[in-house]
């Protein structure tokens, strides 16, 4: 069993994000351990990250490990922090996320040096971002997680890709009357039914009423479900720009920190001639270490929690460790 604590920052932009801070039940006595820094993929939230963190601790037990898992400042507890500026407020792209990032590595309760930065999907390109403002963090290493870096010439394939997320999301159902009815229709579709029943319980959590992902909203026909993140706020963080910047960037991150780049074994997102390329020695994009995550696709996380912390905990630490 892990604790969990639950936080609110305020970021100089005036916008807030919610943090959680995990730990041992039964913390280690030995000082010096990591600080691992979760960071989500477009549509998710922090909670998700639970299940990888609890097996990671299991596999690092007594080398006084702590968590921190953070929303996006548009997604999950944050967009409700939120919910009386982001109207007001373009939506949240890459750039602000790893403006986020950044100003949590510099300013929150952690020590940036003992600090291993994890990143999935879209939150891998934030990681990078955040890594070159100033000042530097010193990280302990930075851990890409399925990374949609645009990191070659010839990358219409992921541009491609993210137009499709863009056109999926808009035409995509936002509203539901009632529990039943949105997991009823949730456990039909692609990619819940891939998910780990865990993962998919975390994300219609009850505890509050479908606290993580979804929200009670009232409408001109009463009130209905709807996600806590907004198609807009989703949508922009498929923008292609800043995953193509975060590309031409990611070989000056190589040369400063450890970068681990962990990969699905379907590449059913992250080709492989995209994988080639964001780990292109020949380009200085020259990885820590480079592995695979067996029996699962780009939502890896959500697929294959505890494969992921094995994934993550064999990069940082000497000792393997398997399932």
């Amino acid at each position: 069993m892990i604790g969990r604590d639950e936080f609110t920052f305020k970021l100089p932009s005036g916008l807030r994000f919610a943090a959680n801070r995990y730990v041992e039940s039964e913390p280690a006595n030995a000082d010096g351990g990591l600080t691992f820094i979760f960071a989500h993929c477009a549509s998710a939230h922090k909670e998700q990250w639970e299940l990888t963190i609890e097996t990671l601790f299991g596999l690092a037990k007594g080398k006084n490990c702590e968590a921190w898992a953070l929303d996006c400042q548009s997604h999950g507890a944050s967009a409700e922090l939120n919910a009386g500026l982001l109207g007001a407020h373009n939506p949240i792209g890459i750039e602000e996320y790893a403006s986020m990032l950044h100003w949590f590595v510099e300013n929150g309760p952690i020590r940036a040096e003992r600090c291993v930065a994890v990143g999935h999907s879209s939150s891998t390109s934030a990681w990078v971002l955040a890594c070159t403002l100033f000042p530097v963090a010193p990280l302990r290493a930075l851990v890409l997680i399925e990374p949609v870096l645009i990191s070659f010439p010839d990358h219409q394939d992921l541009i491609d890709l993210g137009k499709v997320r863009v056109k999926a999301v808009s035409t995509r159902r936002d509203k539901w009357e009632s529990p039943d009815e949105l997991a009823a229709w949730m456990k039909r579709r692609h990619p819940w039914t891939t998910w780990d029943p865990r993962i998919f319980d975390i994300h219609l959590e009850s505890l509050t009423p479908y606290r993580h992902g979804f929200k009670w909203t009232d409408t001109d026909v009463g009130r209905v479900l709807t996600p806590k993140c907004s198609t807009a706020q989703e949508s922009r963080l498929y923008t292609h720009e800043p995953h193509v910047r975060a590309g031409e960037l990611l070989h000056t991150i190589c040369g400063q920190v450890p970068v681990h780049a962990i990969f699905a074994e379907s590449a059913d997102f992250v080709s492989l001639k995209a994988r080639n390329a964001i780990c292109d020695v020949s380009a200085g994009r020259t990885m820590a270490s480079i592995s695979i995550i067996q029996r699962t696709g780009h939502l890896a996380i959500q697929e294959q929690p505890k494969a992921t912390a094995v994934a993550i905990f064999n990069a940082i630490f000497p000792t393997k460790a398997h399932l």
